[in-house]
């Protein structure tokens, strides 16, 4: 830890001068956990192999030699991916509500090659799940899309070549089969039964349109296969029909007791895998009649304790033959000491009788790594040897988020895509203490010298004398070097150098993040980055998520190391679970069970409404999580006999709020309700102690309650230049809540935005603006001790109730920015300290103002330092995937309009514009595209000068920020070695100057004497 008497006396510089400094220190690029089927595509005539991925948000391209991104496109929420598909050069996705946009690229580059709005977002029939009532096929170099539910387009070359929709409006297709002459979709009429229509691909025109010959079935979900086949399974059976255009349309039944069929994507070909009840997988081929055929049944695919769901993918060799892989987990298989193994069949078309044949093999999937298998992506190559062989390769997607690429049965390479959807928060810890090394050249000069002098440790044998005066004069050579050692890495722990080892440990940390798929990893703030350790929570891809944890919150808690809080789905409901974590090591607590899973301890049944940290009461480090179950009851982790009996002394000077639950009430009101905790035998309960109404109107709602980071606050005023102070009001207790509520005056709908004292309710500050038409209110809202700065949309219409408003009629983002203060100048009521049941405590002084803002924030937070003696700036990450940085300099409500005053100079401001200019040198990311942020998180370091951020969405991103400069880093040219010769030079002059000096002051005696 460094001193802080050297921060102090740094502090008084003019840091407010300073330039900022922003250092990027690694960026992990991802696309998200898969959610949309993955292929590995081969670009015909460039011998160009990428595998396409993607999930709601993201689309992109991966190179299959090293796993990384060659290009990728991000999609807004309200225009999610449902589907993609790639053929030769293109590859196309389907996105926005029922399909509603589409857009083609090209699949080695990412190039933008068409985008087509099919239909308004609003219009079109919405199926859940959404990718219902909609489809994509390539036929040749055409592309067939169905979407909306009810409309066919055929794409060519030259764009949109014919758009067909139904003549009665009340008809909708589920889904669409092309051949290279005909499109057949299987929709719904307006009684639910299944229909068949038949369009020429070449014209568009209606061929034909009746009911499927099938029994009327509402579970029942067809499929179409070559050559135009449809089947399902209805009740146990498997039927088929042909849907030829002529001819008798007879109903065939496949013999057995079948459960599902899964699309390999093999259709084209006319196969399908179809299992059985008892588990049995079969590889089934449709025939001109339009019956079914099983011509593969896979060996022991039938349900098992010891064998996991099989998981299926088809794929054609260069020949156009087709391949059908499955790939299931086993623990039965006796391979030495490693008996879990992923198992891999690959059944190929042709062998003798026609019925194919299959290959497999086993290879070392870890499954307490990276969860089960979900689905596979497949490739399959042929050897050059006689006879010829198939040669897979497979993309596995695990239900951590993971993808991995396997060539046989050798892991190329591994992405760990669950860091791309994060939940919870974050958590810090600061990495183990490392000892100081010397630079390169003085080591090698005078040896290893960072250890004390001398070899013994203790618990050394006795040593003779002899022996002993012959080590130490040995080692008396290593004198010098120790002592100039020692020098150094006590002038680095006052001021360390930039590229120091100092320096690197003063910013060392730990980070914990947590993936919505229940996995948890520890991520190093060094260069170097990479994930320390990562465990999975609960189980990961069981049935029906039986034992899955959805991560709740993670905290770091003094005392105890990381604690992570999360809902474990269990057989008899929800239960609320925490986990004990040391940061160093991943060590966990409940320890993990035989089977490396560990499902936490269970603290109630039930979910969580909040939970929060609860300092230490001073006569220890010692922090505690209180937790807030569903129906209100009080909960701490950890509960032993001594922070139970803390709580309970300090229970009376606890509060909280929450967001008003009234489940049973036809309207929603924007309540804030406030509960102090209260011992009650054993236990503690919580009593309601205020339920304030944030808006006017009670059809209103709350939308998000955000409660500001606490730090030490280094200055409780600012000096104005008349020299009069302004008391900043630092009350502790205040949260800011964004409201929507209608208007009871007009009407309309209006957005809010309220600071409020959770332990007495009252609001100290509260603004609103009109709701933009056509949009939601998406105000963000940040406040750092008396600053509060909140950001929205304003189309023109605002009718913004803030004081210096002006240009509000003008469309653009909008940020305001409001101090709040204990008063005019000089008016102090101590806002700190004071009680929030006192008068004064509402006493406050607002002053704000409005700016336009060149972009819209996606996240936002402020920086935060040790001591807090650094200023703060507000980071935000934008629209444009960039992360920037905003000084309060610029974003002051004091900054004064016209000609500065010489009071206004002194005081440093700057002058009024109505526009906060977009400074590319305040972009933290610099030229990084730091894709899908959603949350930003920071954290103080050893430095008062610095903070680090981490930036998480669907990227990670950790940077340096140092707002004031590095006051207290010195540069790399600055000569340690020459300070400390002087240093010496100075003690030697004194040394030698001041018996000289004494000796001249007793002469003077003697003569003044005389």
């Amino acid at each position: 830890m460094l001193p802080s008497i050297p921060l102090l006396l740094l502090s008084l510089l003019p840091v407010s001068l300073a330039l900022p400094s922003y250092s990027p220190i690694w960026h992990r690029p991802l696309l998200g956990p898969p959610q949309t089927p993955s292929q590995i595509h081969r670009v015909p005539g460039e011998n160009k192999t990428v595998i396409l991925a993607g999930n709601r948000k993201v689309v992109g391209g991966l190179n299959p030699g090293d796993g990384e991104i060659v290009w990728r496109q991000m999609h807004e929420e309200a225009d999610p991916v449902l589907r993609h598909a790639s053929s030769g050069r293109l590859t196309a996705t389907l996105s926005g509500p029922s399909g509603s946009t589409l857009r083609l690229y090209t699949p080695h580059t990412g190039e933008l090659v068409l985008e087509v709005l099919l239909h308004l977002p609003e219009e079109g029939t919405l199926f859940t799940p959404g990718e219902v009532g909609t489809g994509l096929q390539f036929v040749g170099e055409d592309l067939m899309v169905l979407s909306g539910g009810n409309a066919v387009r055929k794409i060519g070359a030259g764009g949109v070549e014919w758009v067909w929709t139904p003549e009665n409006a009340d008809e909708s297709y589920l889904k669409l089969y092309a051949t290279p002459s005909h499109v057949h979709l299987l929709g719904i009429d307006p009684s639910s039964k299944h229909t068949h229509t038949v369009l020429s691909l070449s014209t568009g025109e209606l061929l034909s349109s009746s009911p499927l010959a099938f029994p009327h079935s509402s579970k029942a979900e067809p499929l179409m296969l070559h050559p135009s086949v449809a089947l399902e399974v209805q009740d146990g059976k498997l039927l088929s029909v042909s849907l030829a255009l002529h001819g008798k349309h007879k109903v065939h039944t496949l013999p057995g007791h079948w459960a599902s069929l899964e699309d390999v994507g093999l259709a084209p070909q006319g196969y399908v895998i179809a299992l059985k009840e008892d588990g049995a997988a079969h590889v089934l081929r449709a025939t001109p009649d339009g019956a079914m055929e099983s011509v593969w049944e896979f060996s022991e695919s039938k349900k098992a304790a010891h064998y996991t769901e099989s998981v299926f993918a088809g794929a054609l060799d260069k020949t156009g033959a087709p391949h059908v892989a499955r790939v299931y987990w086993t623990h039965s298989l006796n391979l030495g000491n490693k008996l879990r193994k992923g198992s891999f069949n690959l059944w190929s078309a042709g062998g003798v009788g026609g019925q194919g044949m299959v290959t497999g093999f086993t290879f070392p999937f870890q499954t307490k790594v990276h969860g089960t298998m979900k689905d596979i992506a497949l490739e399959v190559g042929l050897s050059s040897s006689t006879p010829v062989k198939p040669i897979p390769r497979f993309l596995l997607h695990t239900s951590t988020g993971s993808l991995q690429l396997w060539q046989d049965d050798k892991l190329q390479w591994t992405r760990d895509e669950g860091l791309g959807d994060l939940v919870g928060g974050v958590a810090w810890a600061d990495h183990e203490e490392q000892p100081i090394a010397l630079p390169g050249s003085l080591a090698a000069a005078i040896g290893d010298t960072a250890s004390p002098m001398g070899d013994r440790g203790v618990g050394d044998a006795p040593e003779p004398l002899v022996a002993k005066w012959e080590r130490q004069l040995a080692s008396a050579w290593r004198l010098p070097g120790y002592v100039l050692s020692f020098l150094l890495r006590f002038v680095e722990s006052v001021v360390p150098s930039e590229g120091s080892a100092q320096l690197s440990h003063a910013l060392h940390k730990l980070v914990l993040v947590a993936g919505s798929t229940g996995k948890i990893w520890a991520l190093d703030t060094s260069r170097k980055g990479g994930v320390v350790w990562d465990r999975i929570l609960g189980i990961s891809g069981a049935e029906e998520n039986m034992g899955k944890v959805d991560v709740q919150k993670v905290l770091s808690v003094g005392g105890v190391g990381w604690v992570v809080i999360g809902h474990r789905n269990d057989k008899d409901g929800i239960h609320t679970a925490a986990w004990e974590i040391v940061p160093s090591t991943g060590a966990i607590y409940p320890p993990p069970g035989r089977e490396g899973t560990t499902n936490g301890l269970t603290l109630f049944s039930g979910r969580l409404l909040d939970a929060f940290i609860l300092p230490s009461d001073g006569t220890s480090q010692n922090e505690t999580v209180v937790l807030i179950s569903q129906d209100k009851g009080i909960y701490i982790f950890p509960d032993d006999a001594g922070r139970v009996a803390s709580l309970s002394h300090r229970a009376k000077q606890v509060y909280f709020s929450l967001p008003l639950s009234l489940p049973d009430v036809t309207f929603e009101r924007a309540t804030l309700e406030g509960f102090a905790i209260i011992p009650q035998h054993e236990s503690f309960v919580a009593l309601q102690t205020f339920a304030t109404h944030l808006t006017p109107s009670p059809k209103s709602e709350l939308l998000q309650l955000i409660r500001p980071h606490r730090g030490p606050v280094a200055s409780l005023g600012r000096v104005m230049g008349n020299k009069k102070t302004l008391y900043k009001y630092l009350n502790p207790h205040l949260v800011v809540a964004l409201t929507e509520h209608l208007s009871a005056t007009d009407g309309g709908e209006w957005c809010g935005v309220h600071v409020v004292d959770e332990v007495s309710g009252a609001v100290v500050y509260e603004a609103s603006v009109r709701k933009p038409s056509g949009r939601e209110c998406g105000i963000s809202a940040v406040l750092a001790d008396n600053w509060l700065v909140w950001h929205f949309w304003n189309d023109g219409n605002s009718g913004a109730v803030v004081a210096n408003g002006g240009g509000m009629r003008t469309k653009g983002w909008r940020v305001v920015v409001v101090e709040l203060y204990e008063g005019d100048a000089d008016e102090v009521t101590r806002s700190a300290e004071l009680s929030s049941m006192s008068v004064n405590s509402t006493r406050v002084h607002a002053i704000s103002q409005t700016y336009g803002f060149p972009s819209a924030w996606k996240a936002v937070t402020t920086t935060s330092t040790k001591y807090g003696i650094t200023l703060k700036d507000i980071v935000v990450a934008n629209d444009r995937s960039q992360i920037q940085a905003y000084p309060h300099a610029i974003l002051d409500p004091r900054r004064p309009v016209g000609k500065l005053t010489s009071e206004q100079k002194e005081e440093l401001l700057i002058p009024f514009d109505s526009v906060i200019p977009d400074d590319p040198r305040r972009t933290v990311s610099q030229n990084i595209q730091v894709m899908g942020t959603t949350r930003l998180s920071t954290t103080p370091t050893a430095l008062e000068s610095t903070t680090l951020l981490l930036a998480s969405g669907v990227d990670l991103f950790l940077a340096r920020l140092s707002p004031s400069s590095t006051f207290d880093i010195l540069s790399d040219s600055f000569n340690k070695t020459q300070l400390i010769l002087t240093i010496i030079g100075l003690i030697a002059g004194i040394a030698i100057v001041r018996p000289i000096v004494e000796s001249k002051k007793v002469r003077q005696r003697w003569y003044s004497t005389t």
